[in-house]
């Protein structure tokens, strides 16, 4: 599909027919077409009908620039600063901090003038915690694993956290991990999942089953 509208790249009429299949999973980009198809050189126009989009993209960039700092930190064994600038920042401090890491991009300096066009990207200083602390309220081992309660901080990735936890992989569990449900509240004698898990039945698959069986 995309190879296709590489093929029909400036030909938006045509872009737009091949995505209009698909309203749902490429509604951002029939917005994008859609706004090139009447203003047909206006590629930040057409970026400013997303612009949720377009804030994501540049908060997921800050955050990677963040980590792959923070990870040079703890590859060379020194102890990252308390907190850290965000580079969602006009402070030339803040983006001189990850000067190397824009260089390799090939963007340094930050384009700022070109930016101005996305009047929805808002321009302040943020500092972040390097390091923040996990609240563990309840472990409990059982037959079928391990059952955590804990609270994290907010902007704080519980997969980062187990990650150190223990060996985590992605695909398919393994056949002799049990597939047994487990009530994981109940079992820390809280109120039980039940209620829950019944309201949204129709929903929640095993990762075992094939739920695209019915479609063939």
């Amino acid at each position: 599909l995309r190879k296709e509208i590489k093929e029909n790249w400036e030909n938006w009429q045509r872009i737009e027919e091949i995505l209009a299949p698909f309203p749902i999973i490429f509604r951002n980009e029939k917005k994008v077409i859609g706004h090139l198809k009447n203003y047909p050189k206006d590629f930040a126009g057409a970026l400013n009908q997303i612009p949720e989009q377009i804030k994501f993209w540049i908060f997921a960039y800050a955050s990677l620039l963040f980590n792959k700092k923070l990870s040079s930190y703890l590859e060379k064994k020194i102890d990252p600063p308390q907190k850290m600038p965000l580079i969602l920042s006009k402070d030339k401090e803040d983006w001189l901090f990850y000067k190397e890491l824009l260089r390799e991009g090939e963007i340094f300096s930050i384009p700022y003038k070109s930016l101005e066009r996305f009047p929805h990207i808002q321009w302040k200083r943020r500092e972040i915690k390097s390091k923040k602390n996990v609240k563990i309220h309840q472990v409990k081992v059982i037959p079928e694993g391990v059952i955590l309660n804990f609270s994290l901080p907010k902007a704080v990735y519980a997969t980062t956290f187990l990650v150190h936890l223990f060996q985590l992989v992605s695909g398919p569990p393994p056949q002799n991990i049990s597939s047994y449900a487990v009530d994981t509240k109940a079992t820390l004698g809280k109120e039980s999942l039940e209620i829950v898990l019944n309201k949204f039945k129709d929903i929640i698959y095993s990762k075992t089953e094939n739920i695209f069986e019915k479609f063939e």
